[in-house]
């Protein structure tokens, strides 16, 4: 956790600190897709970006990401066996920012290379875990939860794969298709709750090493 923050607030520093380098600098607009996956989970982001590039090869960008989670967890009973508890929620939205370096060179033609690595948080640390409980001999539930520190959410991701220049002198407008591997605690403020005495991260998924397939457009 330490690492990741102290890998943010480098990627911060160089981010504003860029804002009074040489008016060369290429700003640009951007968009991504991605699609998570391990042995036991999957998930869905979409992401806005703004991206300063300072020569043909090298950049950085920063943005913000919404992420998709599911959350279909079968229910459970207590130690007692006397109630049952289930999720109120069938997935999880996050509302991350992320910041990020990338290095693209052309290989060929209009088709290259890239690599990018990035560094994602919640800037609001907390969120609502509610359940059903319900007892074994009644008909109706009841809803119990509680607000929930996140520690953030952090993530890192390394990713490379290739971009298709969309113009001629191989800069700007490009599409790219990459594969990426890194850590990202998507259940963070669930792998932290304890709510009428149940551990929530009993019953989610607890690998958080993913890897990662991702559509990007920039140069917007």
């Amino acid at each position: 956790m330490k690492r990741i923050i102290f890998c943010t607030l480098v990627l911060v520093m160089f981010f504003l600190n860029s804002v009074y380098l040489n008016a060369q600098i290429q700003k640009t607009l951007g968009m991504d897709g991605g699609f998570y996956f391990n042995s036991s989970n999957i998930a869905y982001h979409f992401s806005l970006t703004y991206s300063l590039q300072f020569n043909q090869y090298f950049g950085i960008s920063a943005g913000t990401m919404f992420l998709s989670v599911p959350l279909d967890i079968a229910g459970w009973s207590d130690s007692s066996r006397n109630s049952s508890y289930y999720f109120d929620e069938d997935n999880i939205k996050r509302f991350n920012l992320f910041f990020s370096t990338f290095y693209s060179r052309p290989l060929f033609q209009s088709t290259g290379v890239y690599t990018n690595w990035s560094v994602s948080f919640e800037p609001i640390p907390y969120e609502y875990i509610s359940l059903e409980k319900r007892m074994n001999n009644d008909i109706l539930s009841e809803n119990v939860g509680k607000y929930q520190f996140t520690g953030f959410s952090p993530g890192t991701f390394l990713e490379m794969g290739l971009v298709q220049y969309l113009n001629r002198d191989n800069n700007g407008l490009r599409l790219s298709l990459g594969f990426g591997y890194g850590w990202y605690d998507m259940y963070a403020g669930y792998n932290r709750a304890i709510i009428d005495g149940q551990r929530i991260s009993t019953y989610i998924p607890n690998n958080n090493l993913y890897k990662r397939i991702s559509l990007k457009l920039i140069g917007l």
